[in-house]
């Protein structure tokens, strides 16, 4: 699967809600999300995924390069167990390099995800944010629009480009 997102930083939530509510967005869930990264190659990505009671192992291409939106491919397989899911990798000889902990809110609109992301923990100080993710770079230029943004924007770093853009000094 194509994975094609963009955070949007500097949001109003109840302004954005407001939004998505007369859009007739559905709301999925609002739920507290971990994720635990493992070192993997250069620039691809390891990820295990808990929301609730739902496990997702995760692996991620390189994302392409010179693009205002993050592209990638994602191959995803469901688990039973976290715990179990992070000892398979840690066999496998994957080490676990970070831990982050979020609150996620989760729209569908249009074929697409909307999400509020804000994180607890070590990165408290990242201001809340929307990505959203969608079939391709018109769809979410289109969304964006629907919700009052433009190119202009968009931010399509990581969870680390936040932290650096954010970080307390």
């Amino acid at each position: 699967m194509k994975e094609i997102e963009v955070k949007i930083l500097d949001i109003d939530r109840e302004e954005l809600i407001e939004k998505l509510e007369k859009l007739n967005a559905t709301k999925k869930y609002d739920l507290i999300v971990e994720d635990y990264f493992f070192k993997c190659k250069s620039g691809e990505v390891l990820r295990i995924r808990k929301i609730g009671s739902q496990v997702i192992l995760t692996h991620k291409s390189q994302r392409e390069k010179n693009t205002s939106i993050k592209q990638r491919t994602e191959t995803e397989i469901m688990s039973n167990d976290l715990d179990s899911s992070i000892e398979f990798l840690e066999k496998l000889g994957f080490k676990k390099q970070s831990k982050n902990i979020k609150r996620r809110l989760k729209y569908e609109y249009k074929n697409s995800e909307i999400v509020f992301d804000k994180y607890f923990g070590d990165k408290d100080f990242i201001p809340e944010f929307i990505e959203i993710e969608a079939e391709s770079k018109q769809k979410i230029i289109e969304i964006a629009k629907n919700l009052g943004f433009t190119e202009n924007d968009f931010f399509s770093g990581s969870t680390k480009d936040l932290v650096e853009k954010y970080k307390k000094n």
